[in-house]
């Protein structure tokens, strides 16, 4: 195998989605607004309700309109939160089964490509690395880490955990 083909191999998989960096603070930052929206719309439907210099009542001061649309506010913007906050969690997941994927036909490349031109020596040097390497990454389901997220949300602490273990090794 020459080192053409090999360029020509790495070139033909699909290149990879790069996710803006804003993307994976959307979350916190949407949540941020509608907490602050809400608040807003409950002072305004406090003031509307009773203007100033008005005292209201003690026994219930709040209108019923107005604590149902503070929670629709803040059930939409939890709604929005969580789904971009899934997806983001998604793409991490699937980047990292496609990264060790393209790493490990790099690796078997580079072994073809040494084993041609004599270099047997660090061609199994390289495979004994490719083995280690293959024993230590497992791939991930991306849809059933998403579901087990969903359902059991302290999940996402072991997600991340994999995830950021697999950048430093």
């Amino acid at each position: 195998m020459e080192v053409s083909d090999i360029r020509k191999r790495m070139r033909s998989f699909k290149k990879d989605y790069i996710m803006p960096i804003y993307l994976p603070f959307i979350p916190a930052i949407i949540s941020f607004l509608g907490m602050f929206f809400a608040v807003v719309l409950a002072v305004l439907g406090w003031r509307a309700r009773f203007p100033f210099g008005a005292w209201p009542p003690m026994r219930f001061p709040w209108s019923i309109a107005g604590i149902v649309s503070i929670i629709v506010v803040l059930a939409l913007v939890s709604l929005a939160a969580g789904i971009i906050g899934i997806y983001v969690l998604y793409k991490w997941i699937d980047r990292r089964n496609e990264h060790f994927k393209r790493v490990r036909f790099l690796y078997e490349d580079i072994i073809d490509f040494l084993k041609e031109k004599g270099a047997e020596k660090e061609a199994k040097g390289i495979q004994r690395e490719l083995r280690e390497m293959e024993s230590q990454m497992d791939v991930k389901s991306a849809p059933l880490w998403i579901v087990l997220t969903i359902v059991f949300p302290p999940v996402i602490f072991y997600v991340l955990h994999f995830l950021t273990r697999d950048y430093f090794d």
